[in-house]
């Protein structure tokens, strides 16, 4: 069954006053429809909802005896679960509306929320599949064309991730008002356009290296993961996400971008934007800020005690003040208007890394190269700055050798 198979009737509605000669008539037929109307969906619901049972309810043995009575003779149709599943959804919208790019075959992951639970992807080409529990699904065409894929069911995780691996090449997707979706990759895609709006329980979203110019994420209240990097976005919203962790949403147009409601966040990477102001003031449990290639004059860090790693490269910052940062182990910082002051005052803030095997060290990872890692290349005091003081403390310095 495809999209033209199902078809829509206007309808008009007419009173007819009880003295017309019509009524009785009328009356008696509009009775025996509705009987009809019940009696079938009342097969229908029990024929449906028997799929798979072991313990079958007495409706249920009822209807079951009745398809059993029919089979042998001529006129034998009985529709299938996934036909069922379809009618019984047709009118209202798919959980999952993917439209394709012209392709020749589609492959991506999908899973229920129950390991049975059945799964009915309409392919747009006139063919209807049922899925039990989900896994990677794939379907060839037999035209290349743009098609629409309509899934229905109860989804937790929906993985379209273009790689070798997977082959999705989407030009939409509209997930809308999925309340069961708690998972949504669609990463390298190609999709311009994204609607997860409602998508309530969506806790993991992962969208990056695409062409959308916008994303509303207003209403996913649970979401704990973005990672949008790499589109168009010139405004992104995340003030009603206030249990999110992680936010990845460089390299896009952003000149603002409002993180302060946001205090269980510990990972942001916003490089590669516009934004001339950063707040993380409120942002307690931040451990990775990567913030370069933007046009801050200043950040500051002062509140983020648990900060383990900061890149605020190639911006025009002339300071860079962390005296309160005692958890850094990476501070890169090149490509600024540092002078050698400014440098010399970073370097003696710099937190000295524990002795080796010591019990804040006891792997001895503070040896390591790349433990502890200072790039301040490219400064207007590089050359001038005594280095020494970082390298003395057991960090590794990158810039002017000497």
């Amino acid at each position: 069954m495809s999209e033209k198979d199902l078809f829509m009737y206007r309808t008009d509605r007419i009173y007819v006053n009880e003295n017309h000669e019509l009524y009785a008539y009328l009356d008696d037929f509009a009775h025996k429809a509705k009987c009809l109307h019940n009696a079938a969906l009342f097969r229908v619901r029990n024929a449906f909802t028997a799929h798979n049972k072991t313990a079958l309810t007495a409706n249920e043995k009822e209807v079951q005896g009745e398809l059993a009575l029919l089979k042998g003779q001529k006129s034998y149709y009985v529709l299938g679960y996934g036909i069922l599943l379809m009618c019984m959804t047709a009118c209202s919208h798919a959980d999952i509306t993917m439209k394709t790019d012209k392709v020749e075959f589609v492959e991506f992951y999908l899973s229920g929320t129950e390991a049975d639970e059945p799964i009915l992807i309409d392919w747009g080409d006139g063919s209807v599949n049922e899925y039990a529990g989900g896994g990677k699904i794939e379907h060839k065409y037999a035209v290349q064309e743009s098609y629409v894929i309509k899934i229905t069911g109860k989804i937790r995780l929906l993985d379209c991730y273009n790689t070798r691996s997977y082959d999705c090449k989407l030009l939409s997707l509209d997930a809308s008002g999925n309340t069961t979706l708690k998972v949504l990759k669609c990463d390298g895609t190609g999709v311009n356009s994204l609607n997860v709006a409602n998508c309530t329980s969506l806790y993991e979203l992962r969208c990056g290296s695409n062409n959308f110019t916008s994303l509303d994420v207003s209403k996913n209240p649970a979401l704990e993961e973005v990672d949008c990097g790499g589109n168009k976005l010139i405004f992104l919203d995340v003030s009603k996400n206030l249990v999110l962790r992680e936010l990845k949403c460089a390299a896009n147009l952003l000149t603002s971008l409002d993180v302060s409601k946001i205090q269980t966040l510990e990972l942001l990477w916003c490089f590669s934007n516009q934004l001339s102001i950063l707040d993380v003031s409120n942002n307690k449990n931040l451990s990775d800020l990567d913030c370069r290639k933007n046009q801050l004059k200043n950040i500051d860090v002062r509140s983020n005690t648990k900060l383990n790693s900061l890149d605020c490269s190639e911006n025009s910052l002339m300071e860079l003040d962390i005296r309160r940062n005692p958890k850094l182990r990476h501070v890169h910082c090149s490509d600024n208007n540092l002078s050698a002051s400014a440098l010399n005052q970073i370097y003696e803030n710099l937190p000295k890394p524990p002795a080796p095997y010591s019990a804040q060290d006891p792997l001895g990872l503070s040896t390591m190269v790349g433990s502890y890692t200072l790039d301040i290349r490219n400064n207007p005091g590089t050359v001038a700055s005594n280095r020494d003081i970082a390298k003395n403390k057991g960090w590794e310095v990158w810039g002017y050798e000497r």
